[in-house]
């Protein structure tokens, strides 16, 4: 009977769903949401994922980004997801209608699965009802209608349902529950795994010692340790792969895709009821709509509305916070200031660091007030969920929280967090709103419920507004929808080669797509983290660098398809008719073809002695090199590293004896010496410049706008030199 007046808020998301996300549901099998690029990158993931047994060794080395290993630990792997788009596939759904299936139930079910959590706190099925829109509707999802794994976040409700049924039962399949949606959900989404642990963490401290129920905590303990460790294999195949190829985030990258202050109140582009704000980037989006703000609101000024004493300590940092704020309002208004007296000299050259100081007195006036301490020894749901909503909003800003580009505070919250092991390979702080979204989601119906209680009818009412109200908040705009990129039929004479479709970039994703059909690997990919060696594949094949193809020759044939009607077909398709041994195909499936032999492996050149290198003239990454007395130089070696991304159309390699009596050892493009380079150590990616004959003590190398990590020199092979 139960599960019976389940079915029907169930069949009202899922028809909500349908008709927010309209017309996705009638072109499940050939149309594309949003755009041609993650969504793209998603159908391949769960196609692999029916395809290539999870985190297996075949399943690792995914056939994209050929001829790499390991390219499956360069994004998301989304296995979470695959309990539901597998068995599609198995049954015959093609990979993109399981797609857009699992898209539209992202919505339905993140809407049912806060519906459960509310009705296992025993709230009123319209305030479940409110709450479940809320969450599954909510405006911040316009925001990634391009990620579906950031949508998939129906299992978090989930994760609580088991922690608060565990805590008041005792019955062990709730940790059950609770420990398979936390590692289910990871699978999905690598930031949901941390960001949601983070949330678990603060609900132990929360509920957990006011009951004094040390032995449960230890029970929910163990079993969120049984589930990390099953995840731990998967997380160290993760971080061994990282360090293989060095890829890491930069505090640039983490700041730039964290949300923005302002973001608060501006809407994203992609709601249908609420005009854009500020052009932000997709990732810095937090605006929650205007109903539940106002319901918080009411509820705050309704239970606060008599003075509380909060107690001196609380009082004190209260203070602190508003002088701090007063400080910084001074700097807004006159610029940055000094004042020196007595000795002590205080100066404010930005508003971060005392509004620091008026938002951490702010944090430790609220912990230390009365009101905080009753809320926490009661053990009140509603205060938890609104305080985490306002942490987790915090932590969404990311490092140094800026509002429309102005920072506004040094080293927040999410700077220490950053501090944590493998936080840092998280680029975009902004996936806490998510957690921010489900937070007030909760505490908005369970303050609604508060507020129309014991109003009969006009409670009802009031809830229906509600439900209305936050359904209009987050309602979608029209979807785009685009059509599927077309198939690709290969004929059996390709059948050894890869895949190669020119020119890179727009089309690397349909690349992959098509791969779904031919079977082949592809030359192309498309992920979180782009490796090294593509970044100098792309430049070389923009500059119509000859060669360029040679590094990756040496791993098979390639079956070059140049799309004529792209812009920059025309140099592409020269480029490649110039390669050596290049035959002409035809058509395939309206693409120029060619086939491209595998070339012999380039033997790696044999280096002396290393030569001691002092700098002369400009840094270690550029300028002029002393060896401290003329000697023969067989090759400069230049250590790339990260400027891979950025490398110069060419480099001149100088040597003398002495100054102004330069000679030319070395000159030409170096993009397809780094695609080798990078191939065989994509960490450093070296790139060789073989000197044959050249004499001299001066080095000179001659680059513009770009940098390297290190220049070394060696002697020529078989002559014996100083290091």
């Amino acid at each position: 009977m139960r599960a019976v007046r389940l079915l029907g808020p169930l069949l009202a998301y899922g028809a909500l769903a349908i008709a927010v996300t309209w017309p996705l549901a009638a072109r499940l099998g050939d149309g594309v949401p949003h755009d041609l690029f993650d969504p793209l990158l998603n159908t391949w993931l769960l196609w692999w994922n029916a395809h290539s047994l999870p985190f297996s060794a075949a399943w690792w080395n995914g056939p994209f980004f050929h001829p790499l290993p390991g390219v499956l630990s360069f994004s998301e792997n989304l296995v979470g997801l695959s309990p539901l788009t597998t068995p599609l596939q198995w049954l015959g759904s093609s990979p993109l209608a399981a797609y857009n299936i699992a898209y539209i139930l992202s919505i339905a079910l993140s809407a049912f699965a806060m519906h459960l959590l509310c009705r296992s706190l025993r709230m009123r099925p319209g305030l479940c009802f409110v709450a479940g829109l809320a969450f599954g509707f909510a405006p911040f999802r316009a925001g990634h209608l391009a990620h579906l794994q950031v949508l998939s976040a129906y299992l978090i409700p989930l994760v609580f349902l088991g922690l608060h049924r565990f805590l008041e039962t005792g019955r062990r399949g709730w940790l059950v529950l609770f420990a398979g949606a936390w590692a289910i959900q990871g699978l999905t989404n690598g930031y949901y795994l941390v960001f949601v642990s983070v949330l678990v963490g603060a609900w132990l401290l929360w509920f957990v010692p006011p009951r004094r129920d040390w032995g449960r905590a230890g029970e929910v303990l163990l079993a969120w340790t049984v589930a990390g460790l099953a995840l731990a294999p998967v997380l160290r195949q993760y971080s061994l792969w990282h360090a293989r190829y060095g890829l890491a985030r930069s505090i640039q990258e983490i700041e730039s895709l964290s949300a923005d202050v302002v973001s608060l109140v501006s809407p994203p582009r992609g709601l249908a009821h609420w005009p854009v704000g500020l052009l932000l980037s997709p990732e810095m989006w937090l605006f929650p709509g205007l109903t539940l703000p106002v319901i918080v609101a009411l509820f705050v000024a309704r239970k606060w509305r008599r003075p509380v004493e909060q107690g001196q300590a609380a009082t004190l940092f209260a203070a602190v916070a508003a002088v701090a704020a007063t400080v910084a309002a001074l700097a807004a208004v006159t610029g940055p200031w000094r004042i020196r007296g007595a000795g002590v000299s205080l100066s404010v050259t930005d508003l971060s660091k005392p509004l620091a100081f008026a938002f951490y007195g702010l944090v430790l006036a609220a912990l230390c007030s009365r009101s905080l301490r009753a809320a926490w020894r009661g053990g009140s749901v509603l205060a938890f969920y609104l305080l985490a909503s306002v942490g987790t909003t915090i932590l969404a800003l990311g490092p140094r929280p800026r509002a429309a580009g102005v920072a506004l505070w040094d080293k927040a919250p999410y700077w220490y967090f950053l501090q944590l092991p493998g936080v840092g390979a998280l680029r975009a702080p902004a996936r806490f709103a998510m957690l921010a979204v489900f937070c007030l989601a909760l505490a908005g119906a369970l303050a609604l419920g508060r507020l129309v209680e014991r109003r009969g009818r006009l409670g009802t009412g009031l809830v229906a507004l509600a439900a209305a109200g936050v359904l209009w908040d987050g309602w979608l705009a029209p979807l785009p929808i685009l059509e599927a990129p077309a198939t690709l039929a290969l004929s059996d004479r390709d059948s050894a080669a890869a895949v190669l479709e020119l020119p890179l970039g727009d089309g690397d994703t349909a690349a992959m797509y098509r791969a779904m059909s031919h079977g082949l690997p592809v030359l192309n990919g498309y992920s979180g983290y782009e490796p090294p060696h593509y970044y100098a594949f792309r430049l070389g094949l923009e500059r119509g660098e000859r060669g360029i193809l040679d590094p990756l020759r040496e791993h098979g044939a390639i079956l070059v398809l140049v799309d004529r009607a792209a812009p920059g077909a025309v140099p592409a398709e020269a480029l490649v008719r110039a390669e050596a041994g290049a035959r002409a195909l035809g058509e395939e499936s309206g693409r120029q073809a060619s086939l491209l032999p595998p070339t012999p492996a380039r033997a790696i050149p044999v280096l002396g002695d290393r030569l001691p290198l002092r700098v002369a003239h400009g840094t270690r990454r550029r300028g002029v090199f002393d060896l401290g007395e003329a000697r023969p130089i067989g090759a400069v070696v230049l250590s790339i590293g990260m400027g891979v991304s950025s490398l110069p159309p060419r480099v001149t390699v100088e040597v003398a004896e002495a100054p102004q009596r330069w000679t030319t050892a070395w000159e030409g493009p170096i993009a397809a010496l780094a695609v080798w380079g990078a191939l065989r150590d994509p960490v450093r990616v070296p790139v060789i410049l073989e000197t044959p004959g050249a004499f001299g003590r001066l080095i000179r190398i001659r680059v513009d706008e770009w940098t390297i990590e290190e220049v070394a020199a060696f002697g020529p092979a078989g002559v014996e030199g100083d290091d």
